[in-house]
């Protein structure tokens, strides 16, 4: 109930395990109907359920709904014929292996395959979310792939809701436009009983699958990174980074042990292009006797040879400063960033 349960209170979850009958509802319809069937569908659940004192289970998401919740979510969201569907299909997102696969549930309801993306930097996880959102929208208001490629265009999408959403705060350099691949996969154990399609980006000219995710995602909602320049050999920004290096390593079994889910761990190391030395933040995926391996998390202004989601390896003497995610919002380290915030101001 914690998990799946949506407006369920923890008296009503005991009580749910005390059930005593299940009606158990399939739903069929022709593919051109599938909107008013589901909105027909979720109607005639509803009423099952206030006539019985009853919840609903959707086994296509795996969850179960208060009354109240399904109302909202799956009736009261619809806009002039169109759902918003991200009440109506919900995401998975888990360690596989050191990166995240997010995938949906519940596409199936509209007929239309579940999506995947594989290999996304845990920090860049609600971006990739956003990313599907906007383009399963698209998929159940109509637009259809064409020869494997969809152009997804966040300012296309009609419900009113998902699309001011899509749009809102946008960064640096966002389009709010970019061209999509979709390939069929096989499915992984505990996958959804559905066709899959793994999204990608054809028109990003990289080879490593995190550097087309992150490129497709900055084409989309922009970038938020910014440059502070900062004197070499400040006293102040080497204590900082001294402080932040002691704290980082006392909690090294810690870190080397495995982070929980939703928590990521990030090292700020220097970069060398020319006589010029940048500062990038790199959030790790492994952590080696000497080294750490990850992912690059900043844009370079300098190494162009380098690109968001770019793999690479910091020695642990390099290591400059540290951000620690924690799962409860709160995070710890970049002891740098907040001098140089000081030093802006």
């Amino acid at each position: 109930m914690r998990y799946f349960g949506k407006g369920i209170a923890p008296e009503v979850a005991i009580e749910l395990a005390k059930a005593e009958r299940v009606f158990i509802i399939g739903i069929v319809a022709p593919r051109p109907t599938l909107l008013l069937a589901n909105r027909a569908a979720c109607q005639l659940l509803a009423d099952l359920a206030s006539a019985t004192g009853g919840l609903i289970w959707d086994e296509e998401t795996r969850q179960v709904f208060s009354i109240a919740r399904w109302q909202a979510d799956r009736l009261d969201s619809w806009q002039g014929g169109v759902p918003d569907l991200t009440k109506h299909v919900t995401m998975h997102a888990y360690a596989d292996p050191e990166l995240v696969r997010i995938i949906t549930l519940g596409m199936r309801k509209f007929g239309h395959p579940d999506l995947v993306v594989s290999n996304v930097p845990s920090q860049h996880s609600r971006a990739v979310g956003n990313f599907i959102n906007a383009f399963l929208q698209r998929l159940g208001e109509g637009q259809k792939p064409e020869e494997g490629k969809m152009s997804l265009t966040l300012a296309e999408i009609r419900h009113q809701q998902v699309r001011e959403s899509a749009l809102a705060n946008p960064g640096a350099g966002a389009k709010g436009v970019v061209a999509v691949s979709v390939k069929a996969i096989p499915p992984k154990q505990g996958d959804p009983q559905n066709v899959l399609w793994n999204l990608d980006f054809p028109e990003a000219r990289f080879k490593q699958s995190t550097e087309r995710t992150m490129w497709g995602m900055e084409q989309l909602f922009g970038s938020t990174d910014r440059v502070t320049m900062a004197k070499s050999g400040d006293a102040e920004m080497a204590e900082a980074s001294a402080r932040a290096r002691k704290a980082f390593f006392a909690q090294e079994g810690f870190f080397r042990a495995g982070l929980p889910f939703k928590e990521h761990l990030l090292v700020k190391a220097p970069f060398t292009a020319g006589d010029k030395t940048e500062y990038m933040w790199v959030e790790i995926t492994a952590w080696r006797q000497t080294e750490v391996e990850g992912v690059l998390s900043s844009n370079p202004q300098f190494v162009k040879t380098l690109h968001p989601g770019s793999k690479v390896s910091v020695p642990l003497v390099k290591i400059y400063d540290y951000l620690y995610y924690k799962a409860d919002g709160t995070e710890e380290g970049n002891e740098t960033g907040k001098v140089l915030e000081r030093m802006g101001n």
